[in-house]
């Protein structure tokens, strides 16, 4: 198939697809005489593999070493998925604090809020909500 049909079959734009063929991700495909690119099933499996594994919140880097590393196998593939998948839940639970954090900093504010006359009488630049100390 060419890419505007693979690129239709799995939902993923054109330029995305040629972007992975760049980065590693798949094999520059075969051509044929006019240069067009001609895709096969398991190049679809592939683009929906990548996919898949893009909604798990994975990077194109870790993605590619998923793919090198299938050609040793599943146990090998698995335990480096084990792996990837508990440093994502580390991420996570990282970004989650920090999130936290912040909608902590915004409620402070809120309760905090100040009248457009109280911030007339305050020095700032350009927000007051924002700029006052103490909060």
């Amino acid at each position: 198939m060419f890419i505007g049909e693979i690129s239709k079959q799995s939902n993923i734009p054109v330029k995305t697809i040629r972007y992975y063929e760049e980065f590693g991700l798949l094999a520059q495909p075969k051509r044929t005489h006019s240069k067009y690119r001609i895709y096969s099933p398991k190049d679809l499996e592939k683009l929906l593999f990548i996919k898949k594994a893009k909604d798990l919140g994975l990077t194109l880097a870790e993605i590619k070493n998923i793919i090198k590393r299938s050609s040793r196998g599943v146990d090998a593939t698995c335990c480096l998925v084990h792996e990837v998948f508990e440093q994502k839940i580390v991420e996570c639970e990282g970004r989650i604090k920090e999130l936290k954090e912040t909608k902590k900093r915004l409620s402070d504010r809120l309760h905090h809020w100040i009248t457009t006359s109280e911030a007339k009488k305050i020095k700032f630049t350009i927000c007051p909500q924002i700029e006052k100390e103490g909060v």
